[in-house]
């Protein structure tokens, strides 16, 4: 919807003017710093699985994630930047090994390893972006093999945002790939049942429900 875009991008604009006017105060200042990284990262967010301009993402991830590591290094125990931080390293990390060594060469570096546990300081001591944290590891413990601790974050998600229809339909894929059909098909029959859900992703809850079907 263009008018919700050009919304979004003005908001969002409104944030990083606000951060800059900040910085220019005291360039250190905890709040300019992490919202104005905060704000490169929901462009970045935004263009990459919307819009799907990847080097328009790439430039804005960069810079949220400098401005998080000059955060990190004036506000060490400020965990929330981590988000950007771990995501980085994580997707760093998970590159084929050629592309690995060619972002080295260009200084890039990144560990899978270390971008998890990064995002998982965020999760437990966070205090801003601890939903954040527990939505991408979610997608990222299933990247993982790791459906039982997907399912256990999106098990708090769902009983936090009960309107939200999402958590509940990835909590019956997780479900789904941990052989627990029945449960999974108790809330894939309650999501068919709501209307909002219905109107938000009735192909998605169909499609899942008949692949269960099928399987059995």
């Amino acid at each position: 919807d263009p008018a919700v875009e050009k919304l979004f991008y003005r908001t969002i604009e409104k944030g990083k003017i606000r951060a800059e006017m900040r910085l220019r105060s005291d360039r250190n200042d905890l709040a300019g710093l992490y919202y104005a990284g905060t704000a490169h990262g929901a462009i970045a967010g935004y263009e990459s699985t919307v819009k799907r301009s990847f080097l328009s993402s790439l430039q804005h991830g960069k810079q949220a994630v400098e401005i998080h590591r000059k955060l990190l290094k004036t506000h060490p125990d400020f965990v929330d930047a981590y988000l950007s931080v771990g995501l980085y390293n994580y997707v760093i990390g998970k590159l084929p090994r050629p592309m690995k060594v060619l972002m080295m060469l260009g200084g890039v570096r990144g560990s899978k390893d270390e971008g998890l546990k990064q995002l998982e300081r965020t999760l437990h001591h966070g205090k801003f972006a601890r939903e954040e944290a527990a939505i991408l590891l979610a997608v990222l413990y299933d990247r993982e093999k790791r459906p039982q601790d997907s399912l256990k974050l999106l098990r708090v998600l769902s009983e936090k945002y009960p309107a939200n229809p999402v958590f509940p339909f990835e909590s019956a894929t997780m479900l789904t790939k941990l052989g627990q059909l029945p449960e999974s098909i108790a809330i894939l029959e309650s999501l068919l049942n709501d209307e909002k859900a219905r109107n938000y992703m009735l192909d998605f809850i169909q499609f899942d429900y008949a692949e269960i079907l099928f399987s059995m």
